[in-house]
């Protein structure tokens, strides 16, 4: 996974960034849209660049943010729908890594 293109990540700054424009839209939320679109490029940016930490990094964060607003509002969307696709690419991230260092093992 390092330094290849991470497309799951990516998407999910795609996501994010729609996700924001799409509750400006709605709800005239000047913070949905900034926070959208701002978490939104770093994880497209991320995902683009194959950076693993930072993917680690922005997933983190952006579960974290949105696991406290789903716990808070009990609203699945988008709060909920965030924080699934958040801890699904830390545990595909892990995942990779795992099978990936005993693939490697094995060669050696």
């Amino acid at each position: 996974m390092k330094n290849e293109v991470d497309i799951f990540t990516a998407g999910l700054g795609v996501v994010t960034g729609l996700g924001g424009i799409l509750g400006y839209v709605k709800a005239k939320s000047v913070p949905s849209l900034v926070a959208g679109l701002s978490f939104g490029a770093l994880l497209v940016g991320a995902g683009v660049a194959g950076s693993q930490i930072a993917c680690i990094a922005m997933s983190t964060i952006l579960g974290s943010m949105m696991t406290k607003k789903f716990i808070s509002s009990k609203k699945f969307m988008p709060a909920g729908l965030l924080t699934v696709l958040c801890v699904s690419n830390l545990v595909r991230i892990a995942l990779f890594a795992y099978f990936s260092s005993r693939h490697e093992a094995k060669v050696e």
